[in-house]
């Protein structure tokens, strides 16, 4: 990897970072992996986050209540486990195709000599690599792997304007 590259990497993780605490600003602390209340004007798009059902709520009418209500939803966001995208099959057509030069015509792959078992402790050993090494960068305060979307929902209810005789 280049210096360049990961110079506009860093500076565009960092750009990113910003943004969303910009966001964040005046929010309660986001506990990934908790379920926590979110709100939002539809049943599509939550921006805003909350402790409680009563406090998302109070929040909903606060900033989100145009005269039609607004919408709540309990939600997580579990981090992904980038161990689990690692596909053994596709590791091993990789490294044939890698060294293909290196190989003669009617070749068998590079690792087909190796059993079973073997290839299983290879495939453990490069999960359990890349686990530690998300645990690590979490750890250090680096990026962590959490999807846009929500990974856990209920308890989605549209809560009506207050003109529209909803509670406070």
């Amino acid at each position: 990897m280049s210096n360049d590259y990961a110079a506009k990497r860093e500076a565009a993780r960092a750009a990113a970072r910003e943004k969303y605490a910009a966001d964040m600003e005046g929010q309660p602390p986001l506990k990934r992996g908790d379920a926590l209340w979110w709100i939002g004007h539809d049943e599509e798009s939550f921006s805003c986050h909350a402790a409680t059902r009563d406090e998302a709520i109070e929040i909903g009418h606060k900033d989100y209540d145009d005269g039609d209500g607004f919408h709540i939803v309990q939600a997580r966001q579990d981090e992904i486990d980038l161990a689990a995208a690692f596909d053994l099959e596709r590791f091993i057509e990789e490294v044939d195709c890698h060294f293909e030069d290196l190989q003669g015509e009617d070749h068998e792959s590079f690792l087909s000599s190796y059993s079973h078992v073997e290839l299983d402790a290879l495939e453990t050993a490069i999960r359990h690599t890349v686990r530690q090494w998300q645990v690590k960068t979490r750890l250090d305060g680096g990026g962590t792997c959490y999807p846009s979307i929500f990974t856990a929902c209920g308890h989605d209810e549209h809560i009506p304007s207050m003109k529209e005789g909803g509670a406070a």
